[in-house]
């Protein structure tokens, strides 16, 4: 079980992660390095990509989804392929980009089913196999408490208080998660605080023996 650890800035405080530290093994180091982070830009985050990329070129985009009017109240029935459009134009990222990293925080139980399944496939044509991403989220929803997170480092994310107007969560089981999330698999769960999880994922092809039950 991962533990949070004895630091906090003000409202913000961090947690440490094994899971999380996966994501940066054997990352490219010579090549640019493309992340998306699926959130608000936090001052954190930024100086973590400015000492990490410190010698490499670094591209971060920071679609703030979670502040996007369409996402917000009931999440009307639209054509799946209208999502993806509209997914696609909140990305806003260009032709020909391929994302080393997603950290997707606890975005997706912001969505119903649906809107999960045309946000992997706006986001697909942006992945490649050694892409690697991260979730966070949890099995009972009604307890589970939402933040807005960053990196502070390669172990440990940065959490602090989400002031929204009573964003709905939509319950997302783990079976749930790999029905929706391809092309990736849950290559690693781990139990956080407060009864979240935490997921790695990465693309079924590049998961050694990969089976549909994940490595907890």
């Amino acid at each position: 079980m991962n533990k949070e650890i004895n630091k906090s800035t003000n409202d913000c405080s961090f947690l440490n992660s094994q899971v999380f530290e996966e994501i940066w093994q054997d990352l490219p180091k010579t090549t640019p390095l493309y992340v998306l982070n699926v959130g608000c830009a936090g001052s954190a985050t930024v100086n973590f990509f400015a000492e990490y990329c410190s010698n490499q070129k670094c591209n971060l985009f920071f679609p703030d989804l979670y502040s996007d009017p369409f996402l917000s109240g009931s999440q009307p029935d639209i054509l799946p392929s209208t999502l993806e459009k509209l997914f696609c134009s909140m990305l806003n990222l260009k032709p020909g980009i391929t994302l080393d990293v997603c950290l997707f925080w606890d975005f997706f139980y912001f969505l119903k089913r649906t809107y999960v399944k045309a946000f992997m496939q706006a986001l697909r044509p942006f992945l490649k196999t050694s892409t690697k991403a991260y979730c966070i989220g949890s099995m009972n929803i009604e307890k589970m408490t939402t933040f807005n997170y960053g990196v502070l480092d390669t172990q440990h994310i940065t959490q602090s208080p989400r002031h929204v107007d009573n964003l709905p969560l939509f319950g997302h089981s783990i079976g749930d998660l790999r029905a929706l999330l391809n092309p990736f698999a849950i290559s690693k769960v781990r139990l956080m605080t407060d009864g979240r999880s935490e997921f790695l994922l990465a693309d079924k092809a590049v998961i050694k023996g990969f089976r549909a039950n994940p490595i907890i």
